[in-house]
């Protein structure tokens, strides 16, 4: 399992905004494209894991795949543990390939997926909000400042703050967890993709509360400002680069400032020792 993205990713996502490099023509895969159908594909075979739909799994899945979720997932979880495991596409929030082998006739790839459950519908509630609010100060601008009771639909405005008040940036990030998906995406030829291998991680456990108040902190602010999140990831990765160099250059400043204390502390010994001579 891929838990958090490399240095050499982090690099990547500050210099150019992106977390890989796009496959080349010769390839014949669109990376947006792939993005988009991964999406699509981790929530059909997540959704049918949760429900121990072998049925809809056959054809998505290897047999091996199959086999390793027989044994590993299906006979040591219990169906309620089990039905924790569905993704809904809209969730996933940042995605990146951590490694790849592509050929001519076959193509190999491992793709890394974040997710919160319960996003699409958080953004949704917070937009629907804000266009309410909006749409009520333009009406009281056109209205010379006063708004009639007729002119309010105070029981739409009433749903929807309920709404929000429920499912909000605030505890969204509190009530749920990131959750981790490892997919291995494999096809050979013209023939449609397959999952080889899958593994999923809720990091409640496997993360510290400094990396969960991170990550969820950049979700957060993503909705609030309602900014693409691998540009708020962009943002926090220079700004931790920046802070990481300053503390660097004290340190290489601190140790230059000692050498030359010491140094003309040892020539003022000499110049004493000269003088008692």
């Amino acid at each position: 399992m891929t838990k958090n993205l490399s240095f050499s990713r982090m690099g990547h996502v500050i210099f150019t905004g992106e977390p890989n490099w796009p496959f080349s023509k010769s390839d014949n895969i669109d990376l947006k494209q792939f993005y988009q159908g991964s999406r699509k594909a981790i929530e059909t075979i997540s959704k049918s894991i949760s429900q121990s739909n072998f049925a809809r799994l056959d054809g998505l899945v290897s047999q091996e795949c199959m086999g390793n979720l027989r044994s590993s997932v299906f006979e040591n979880f219990g169906p309620k543990e089990i039905s924790l495991l569905a993704i809904r596409e809209e969730d996933i929030f940042f995605q990146f390939i951590e490694n790849s082998k592509v050929s001519e006739d076959f193509a190999q790839i491992d793709l890394v997926s974040f997710s919160l459950n319960n996003l699409a519908q958080c953004k949704i509630n917070t937009t629907n909000l804000k266009n309410l609010k909006e749409s009520i100060q333009q009406d009281v601008k056109k209205k010379g400042g006063v708004l009639k009771r007729e002119d309010f639909n105070a029981s739409q405005f009433r749903q929807i703050s309920d709404k929000f008040e429920g499912l909000n940036p605030n505890s969204l990030v509190k009530d749920n967890e990131v959750h981790i998906t490892n997919y291995k995406f494999e096809k050979s030829g013209d023939q449609e993709w397959q999952i080889v291998e899958i593994g999923h991680l809720n990091t409640t456990r496997s993360w510290s509360w400094l990396r969960k108040f991170k990550w969820k902190g950049r979700v957060h602010i993503s909705m609030q400002f309602n900014m693409p999140f691998i540009r708020v990831l962009r943002y926090d990765y220079m700004i931790d680069a920046g802070f990481l160099a300053m503390l660097i250059y004290l340190q290489i400043l601190a140790l230059i400032i000692g050498s030359n204390i010491e140094i003309e502390k040892k020539e003022r010994g000499l110049t004493n020792s000269d003088v008692v001579a």
